[in-house]
């Protein structure tokens, strides 16, 4: 209490000023409509009067206050409304034609996949070397994963010429 005003005190600011039941209505049209009237909405209107000002149920009483703005109820954003009027035939005419609008769609899709897939094949097969094996050439073959770890042998004609084993 200081001058015969109660204050509070505030984590990020000096002192704020408690308003009493009777002044609650004054202070909310003073920084609602102010010098410009800028008729902002609630949670900035809560958050400019704790600036300066406290009171407990201050969020609700700014929610009211400016849910009772008639000129912002009339002349404000419509959010939820929709932009043109609902029309029944156009609305089932669109919904016959989605099921073939995705039909091309995914036609469209499988088309670009495949010329993908060609295009992948026809650059990868580009750059291999085409070998030629003639009977009788040593060929180095490699053991797949259900054989011993490891294993590697020397082939000529289907016979195995050398088994080597690492561990």
């Amino acid at each position: 209490m200081y001058q015969e005003e109660l204050y509070r005190k505030s984590w990020d600011e000096p002192f704020l000023i408690c308003v009493s039941a009777e002044d609650i209505p004054k202070v909310l049209a003073e920084v609602y409509e102010g010098w410009c009237g800028s008729h902002i909405g609630a949670r900035s209107l809560a958050i400019k009067i704790t600036s300066r000002y406290y009171w407990p149920t201050l969020v609700k009483d700014t929610l009211s206050y400016v849910r009772k703005c008639d000129v912002c109820q009339r002349l404000g954003m419509l959010l939820n409304n929709p932009l043109a009027g609902f029309d029944e035939e156009k609305n089932d005419q669109w919904l016959m034609e989605i099921p073939k609008f995705t039909d091309e769609l995914r036609d469209e899709a499988l088309y670009k996949l495949l010329k993908y897939k060609q295009l992948l094949a026809r650059t990868y097969n580009r750059r291999v070397r085409n070998l030629q094996f003639l009977v009788g050439d040593l060929a180095l073959r490699l053991f797949s994963a259900s054989h011993q770890k490891n294993k590697v042998s020397l082939v000529q004609n289907g016979r195995d010429l050398a088994a080597l084993s690492g561990s």
